[in-house]
């Protein structure tokens, strides 16, 4: 069973949330549900509110990153995982290539830059696609989105070998 962490944290199931919104609520929900409360309730009790504790910070990490918040957005409304175009693969592949070709910092902060460009130009066109209900680009989106962010991190590393 998939937990709906924007039910569990009392916020409209959507991309776009203020990260304080959801940084109050989950230390509101800690505070609530905090193991140590319930340290005098039988083991069933103790278990529950461990249990719920696990559920909001796993909720917590998911709902403030914005890539895993929108997988989770989709697996919620049981979108299927997509098989990206050849297209897409070809463009994720030339920058792959391109940053092994970067050979100096700045060249990679630049490619970096680039990049971030990117990837906040695909969480907003996941964003317009979720809204409007078109679930397959958002789905597309996404995967491309979790493409650039991991070059994003593999040219940081570039960036410490050269």
């Amino acid at each position: 069973m998939i937990i709906n962490y924007f039910e569990l944290f009392n916020i409209p199931a959507e991309f776009k949330i203020d990260v304080k919104t959801i940084n109050d609520k989950y230390f509101a929900l800690q505070k609530e549900y905090h193991p140590d409360r319930f340290a005098g309730k039988d083991e069933a009790g103790r278990l529950q509110a461990l249990q719920t504790s696990a559920d909001i910070n796993e909720g917590y990490n998911i709902l403030k990153d914005p890539i895993k918040r929108a997988e989770h957005l989709l697996s919620i409304h049981k979108v299927k995982d997509v098989n990206p175009s050849q297209n897409f693969l070809s463009e994720m592949m030339d920058l792959g290539e391109a940053l092994e070709e970067l050979g100096n910092d700045e060249a990679i902060d630049n490619f970096i830059s680039d990049l971030t460009y990117m990837l906040d130009e695909s969480l907003d066109e996941f964003a317009a696609a979720f809204t409007s209900k078109d679930f397959e680009t958002a789905a597309i989106e996404i995967v491309r989105a979790k493409f650039i962010a991991r070059l994003i991190e593999n040219a940081e590393l570039h960036k410490v070998i050269i």
